[in-house]
């Protein structure tokens, strides 16, 4: 993932999350953008909306998280019970 990738990762998530305010932002976004570096931009992506749609606790995730759901083996792509349902009805 390069900077500017990261920076729109930032953005992505402080419109998912309103209480997700950095203090520093550039150096928010070096730290993450040395820490994602190694996966690519559209897997750290997938792995957002993955947990923005999963998790409940109203907080930004943090780097650990996001990478964890992408090494978690599940299929990010895949539909959802709920998802598979509203096709059906």
């Amino acid at each position: 993932m390069t900077r500017d990738e990261t920076k729109k990762l930032m953005e992505a998530m402080s419109g998912c999350y309103v209480n997700f305010k950095p203090a520093n932002i550039k150096a928010t976004v070096d730290m993450w953008s040395f820490m994602l570096a190694d996966y690519p931009f559209g897997e750290v992506m997938e792995a957002l909306r993955c947990y923005v749609l999963s998790n409940t606790s109203g907080f930004a995730p943090d780097i650990g998280q996001l990478v964890n759901m992408m090494h978690s083996g599940e299929d990010l792509n895949e539909m959802s019970p709920l998802e598979a349902w509203s096709i059906v009805y």
